[in-house]
């Protein structure tokens, strides 16, 4: 076993859970301020659990509807093939990779890595909008 591409697959999982769950946040957050500044007779519903149950792909549709950073969204999309194949296919490529099997792509720990480190500066750059979304949503909050 190819500890070192285990390990960086591992970090690769860990960081992009932690994007889905910044994502739900800066949603969330996001439909809280909208439904909260909706005027009546207007209203603005959204359901919890559909934000919580939506798979990467659709949280980063729900996010680019919210949010002004049409970069990140398109970095944001980029991912999603290096998320699905670590999720669905990374272990069983490296096991076949051992074997022999040269039918699988494999990817080194070096390029797992490099993935790791790149979800790492999303997730600063998503941390600092929720941050500010954080403030406007305190602001809101008092206001009412």
């Amino acid at each position: 076993m190819d500890t070192k591409y285990i390990a960086a697959l591992h970090n690769a999982l860990v960081r992009f859970q932690m994007i889905e769950e910044v994502l739900k946040i800066i949603v969330g957050l996001s439909y809280e301020i909208i439904a909260a500044r909706t005027p009546a007779p207007v209203r603005f519903k959204f359901n919890t659990a559909a934000i919580q149950d939506a798979p990467l792909g659709r949280l980063i549709k729900m996010y680019a509807q919210v949010s002004d950073n049409e970069e990140m969204a398109q970095l944001l999309g980029k991912i999603i093939k290096w998320r699905n194949f670590c999720a669905h296919n990374a272990f069983m490529h490296e096991s076949y990779a051992r074997l022999g099997n040269e039918q699988f792509t494999s990817h080194s720990h070096v390029e797992l890595t490099e993935v790791v480190k790149h979800c790492s500066e999303l997730l600063q750059q998503l941390g600092a909008e929720v941050t500010a979304l954080q403030e406007v949503h305190k602001q809101i909050v008092q206001v009412e």
